[in-house]
């Protein structure tokens, strides 16, 4: 069960544009930080301006610097000002983090950061990343970007960014099962996957 719970609820006309950061509590696998939007909150699997949301220019949005976080149901849009922001970076040697049910716009004109990125010391057990749309309108910016882990990466969309799923080369152990990656300037998939992959589509492939 959780052992911290932010809820956000209620319509927003508004957007947050003060970011997060999550550290400093105490967690283990049964006992997690959740961070999700109720029914009245949530988007409905596309942008919405009347649903919760992030949006930063200049900056990360989520910084995830402990275990046992799950991030579920946001919206979150990146317009970089500065080179490299990230929507949901983890930071450090951590593990049992995972990534649901988000909508994330990467509005970059020339520079680029990414959506989903691990800096990490040692290898992360694990990092699951579930039902996410990630995309952008101008070929820049990339989905992903993880190292030295094991990862589950199921039924993600990824359109019209510079990268799609890409991994450091740096012993990580990806599973990609059911994901969309299509219309990327650069590429699709750019990282090794385990064996029991399956399922993905790439317009690479098409």
């Amino acid at each position: 069960s959780p052992r911290a719970v932010a809820k956000i609820d209620g319509e927003w006309t508004s957007a947050d544009t003060n970011g997060l950061t999550v550290e400093n509590w105490v967690t283990d696998v049964d006992n997690y930080v959740k961070i999700y939007t109720a029914n009245t909150a949530r988007h409905l699997g596309k942008w919405s301006s009347t649903k919760y949301r992030i949006e930063k220019n200049a900056s990360n949005a989520i910084s995830i610097n402990q275990s046992n976080v799950w991030i579920d149901g946001l919206q979150i849009k990146l317009t970089a000002a500065a080179e490299g922001p990230v929507a949901i970076n983890t930071n450090g040697s951590i593990d049992g983090v995972d990534i649901s049910n988000n909508v994330v716009w990467l509005d970059f004109s020339t520079n680029n950061g990414m959506a989903i990125k691990t800096n990490n010391a040692d290898n992360e057990t694990y990092l699951r990343i579930k039902n996410n749309i990630i995309y952008g309108n101008t070929g820049n910016g990339g989905a992903t970007y993880l190292s030295a882990g094991t990862f589950y990466i199921y039924n993600n969309t990824v359109s019209g960014l510079a990268t799609g799923f890409r991994g450091a080369g740096s012993g990580e152990t990806i599973y990609y099962k059911n994901n969309i990656a299509y219309n990327n300037s650069s590429f699709d998939f750019d990282a090794i996957e385990h064996a029991s992959s399956t399922h993905n589509f790439s317009s690479e492939e098409s």
